[in-house]
């Protein structure tokens, strides 16, 4: 497996990958994906976010795999990482997971913003309010935190205003 996983993003590694990893044990296919992810190389870790859609099919595996990717602070790759959990949890249970983390953790909605509110507002305009709840939980968890981020926080917002009915 470690080499296939060495010849990522070539798509036949990808292919021969998940083949293996849906006849794998459950715990396998999860951590191989895991590692997968929390490799430095972004195709490699894009080339997992493809696995992850075509193997994981239980939220419960595809939510604490999004921390991994929120974990990493990159606006330019979020939409990759939000899409994949789209595809198997949807748009409500996103949305749900992210109102549990932004009290603990603000600065990764903070990062997901951009891409987070062009998402809901084409795919799932109904959840307006879910997405201000989200931002006035997020608003709320960083009066505490430092000013530059709080600078960007509000930046953000206002790059990408919900025109919706919320």
């Amino acid at each position: 497996m470690e080499q296939l996983v060495d010849r990522l993003p070539d798509e036949d590694a990808v292919r021969e990958l998940v083949r293996h990893l849906k006849g794998a044990p459950h715990d396998v296919a999860l951590r191989t994906i895991r590692n997968v992810l929390e490799l430095d190389s972004r195709p490699k870790r894009i080339a997992g976010l493809v696995i992850a859609r075509r193997v994981l099919r239980e939220e419960a595996d595809i939510l604490p795999l999004l921390e991994v990717g929120l974990a990493r602070k990159d606006v330019s790759e979020v939409q990759y990482w939000l899409d994949m959990v789209c595809s198997t949890a949807g748009h409500r249970r996103l949305l749900k997971h992210l109102l549990k983390l932004a009290p603990n953790e603000p600065e990764w909605i903070v990062h997901a913003w951009y891409q987070l509110v062009p998402m809901i507002r084409t795919k799932a305009p109904g959840l307006a309010e879910k997405l201000v709840e989200l931002q006035q939980t997020t608003d709320a968890a960083l009066e505490s935190k430092a000013e530059d981020l709080k600078a960007f926080w509000l930046r953000t917002k206002e790059a990408v205003i919900w025109t919706g009915s919320a």
